[in-house]
C-alpha cells in the first residue's frame, strides 16, 4: 500500500517537473522596453535616456553577462557599435537598463540602433542570445514622420502636379534652374529645380518645425511621358529612340510629366545629417560630389575614405573642362561642380497619389508597371552618385 503511494507521488513529481521544464525555456528570453507600446515618441528633451529590458530568471540557467550595443544614424553590425553601461537594477529582478552617455543630448529625429546580447550557462553548455537589432527615432514617432511628410505633400501638389513643367516652372518667373538639363535620369526623372538659376541651393539651411511647409524642395522630380500611343513622337517608336529624346539635355519636348516627388538637401558634413522636422536620420543619403555636365549626365569625384561618409573636404573647381581636372575624363564642357550633400528623396506612392509619401533613393515603382517597356522612369545612369552613408555615432 505505502509502495503504491510512493510511486504514485513520485510520478505526479516528475509529471510536474516536466511541465515546469516544457513551459520555461532553457535559454534565457529578452523582451525590450525602451519604446513602451510604441504610440509615444521615445526619449523626449530633457527625460533620462535609457535603454530598458525584461530578461526572464530561471533555474534552468544563470545569467552571466548582459550587454547592450548601439548607434546612431547606420547600423554597422553589434561587433563594432558603441557598448552603453548596463545598471542591474536588483539582483532578482528581471529588468535591466542602460545608458550611452553620448545620447544624452542627441536631437530630435536622430536614428538609434540597438541590440541586447545575453551570455548565459545552463547546465554543462553555455550560450549567447540576442534580441537583434533594433530601432527608434528619438522624439518622434513613425505617425509623426508621415504627419509631416503627408502635410508637404497636400501643399506642394497644386503647385507642381502640372502637365509640362517646362512651361509652367522653368519658363514663368524667376526660371528656375535645370541641373541636369532637360535630359531625364534612371528611377529619378527630369529635375526642375523650384529655386531661380544660380541660386545656391545646398547652402539652403532646413527648417525644423514638424510641420513646416513653407520651405520649398530643392528639385521636384517628374516622370517624362511613356513610350506608348499611336500618335505624336510617341508612334512606332523604338525603345532607343525613345530614350535618346528623353535623355536629350537641350531638348524639353516630352510632355506629358508625371509627377514623382521631390528632394531635400543641404551641405554634408559627416555625421551630422539635418534635423528637419521629423524625418530620421538614417533615411538621409549623400548626393556625391562631381560635376554636372551639360550633356546632362554627372560625374562623381571620388573621395579616398575608409567608410562612405567618412569625409566631408571637396576638391576644388580648377578649370571649366573636365579633361584637364581629372585625366582621362570625357572631353565635355562643364556645366557646373558642387561638393557633396545630405540629401532625401520624397516620392508620390505609383499605386496611389492620396496614400502616404514613400522616402528612398530610387522612385518606386506602380504595381501595374510593364517592364517589357523598360524602367519605369527611363533616363541617364545615376549609378553611384547616391550612395547610403556607412557612418555612425
Amino acid at each position: 500500500m505505502f509502495q503504491g503511494t510512493f510511486k504514485y507521488i513520485l510520478g505526479v513529481l516528475v509529471v510536474c517537473v516536466v511541465v515546469v521544464v516544457g513551459i520555461q525555456s532553457r535559454v534565457p528570453t529578452i523582451t525590450d522596453l525602451t519604446q513602451g507600446d510604441g504610440t509615444e515618441a521615445t526619449w523626449k528633451q530633457g527625460v533620462d535616456r535609457r535603454f530598458r529590458v525584461e530578461i526572464e530568471r530561471s533555474f534552468l540557467y544563470s545569467i552571466d553577462d548582459v550587454r547592450l550595443k548601439y548607434t546612431r544614424h547606420f547600423w554597422p553590425g553589434s561587433e563594432v557599435a558603441n557598448t552603453a553601461s548596463i545598471v542591474d537594477l536588483d539582483p532578482d529582478d528581471e529588468i535591466w537598463e542602460a545608458k550611452g552617455n553620448d545620447l544624452e543630448t542627441a536631437p530630435r529625429t536622430h536614428s538609434v540602433f540597438y541590440e541586447w546580447e545575453v551570455d548565459y550557462t545552463s547546465g554543462f553548455s553555455s550560450g549567447t542570445v540576442t534580441s537583434g537589432a533594433l530601432e527608434f527615432t528619438i522624439g518622434c514617432t513613425e505617425e509623426d514622420t508621415f504627419i509631416q511628410l503627408r502635410a508637404q505633400r497636400d501643399d506642394y501638389l497644386p503647385i507642381y502636379d502640372v502637365y509640362n513643367p517646362v512651361d509652367d516652372l522653368l519658363l514663368s518667373p524667376p526660371g528656375n534652374f535645370l541641373s541636369h538639363g532637360f535630359a531625364s535620369l534612371e528611377n529619378m526623372g527630369f529635375g526642375v529645380s523650384s529655386y531661380p538659376a544660380g541660386a545656391a541651393t545646398l547652402d539652403l539651411d532646413l527648417p525644423t518645425s514638424l510641420t513646416d511647409t513653407s520651405f520649398r524642395p530643392q528639385v521636384v522630380l517628374y516622370r517624362p511621358r511613356q513610350r506608348t500611343g499611336d500618335a505624336g513622337p510617341a508612334k512606332n517608336e523604338s525603345y532607343e529612340d525613345y530614350k535618346k529624346r528623353i535623355t536629350d539635355s537641350s531638348s524639353h519636348e516630352d510632355p506629358p510629366y508625371d509627377l514623382l516627388g521631390w528632394t531635400f538637401g543641404i551641405v554634408y558634413k559627416t555625421n551630422e545629417p539635418p534635423v528637419f522636422g521629423c524625418i530620421p536620420s538614417k533615411e538621409w543619403f549623400i548626393h556625391e560630389a562631381g560635376w554636372h555636365m551639360h550633356d546632362g549626365s554627372m560625374i562623381a569625384e571620388p573621395i579616398a575614405e575608409d567608410r562612405i561618409g567618412a569625409r566631408d573636404d571637396m576638391p576644388p573647381v580648377l578649370d571649366a573642362n573636365l579633361a584637364s581636372i581629372r585625366p582621362g575624363a570625357p572631353d565635355q564642357k562643364i556645366h557646373f561642380y558642387h561638393g557633396r550633400g545630405w540629401v532625401i528623396h520624397v516620392w508620390l506612392d505609383p499605386n496611389d497619389p492620396n496614400a502616404d509619401p514613400i522616402l528612398q533613393i530610387e522612385a518606386p515603382v506602380p504595381d501595374t508597371h510593364d517592364t517589357t517597356l523598360g524602367p519605369y522612369v527611363p533616363g541617364l545612369s545615376t549609378a553611384g552618385l547616391f550612395p547610403v552613408p556607412e557612418i555612425w555615432d
